[in-house]
């Protein structure tokens, strides 16, 4: 249910951030252990979230409310999800010897990231919000 909601895609961005805020807190409360939920959050957050609307038409205020959310949003996920997250890597590491799973997820988010910071527009407290997201995992 939660993968079908996450990979929907709304036009209206009031409907984006109520869907992004819901499976956030689905997540967090019923999926504290499994980590893919999250991955999955976090890369549709960074697929749908590269548009910014600088128009001041009521359509553009709730664009920019949705893009000042999606951060708060993954940060949220952060703080629940860090220690799931870093588990994986070690679990990853014991079982299988290799880290691939850090060249894989990490990077991944932290291009997500990066390609939020290059979309033109953004305010600069979004970018930093992004920023801290990366921070907190570690």
């Amino acid at each position: 249910m939660c993968q079908k909601l996450i990979n929907a895609n709304f036009e209206d961005p009031v409907i984006q951030k109520r869907v992004l805020q819901l499976v956030v807190e689905i997540a967090k409360a019923a999926f504290e252990n499994k980590s893919d939920l999250p991955i999955s959050i976090c890369e549709q957050t960074f697929i749908h979230g590269a548009t910014v609307d600088l128009s001041t038409t009521p359509y553009g205020d709730a664009m920019r409310d949705l893009q000042s959310s999606r951060p708060r949003e993954l940060q949220k996920l952060a703080f629940k999800f860090a220690d799931a997250f870093m588990v994986s890597v070690l679990e990853h590491v014991l079982y299988h010897g290799s880290t691939n799973w850090i060249k894989s997820v990490y990077p991944a988010l932290e291009n997500g990231v990066e390609t939020m910071l290059q979309v033109e527009g953004l305010d600069q407290r979004i970018k930093l919000e992004y920023q801290a997201f990366l921070f907190i995992i570690m």
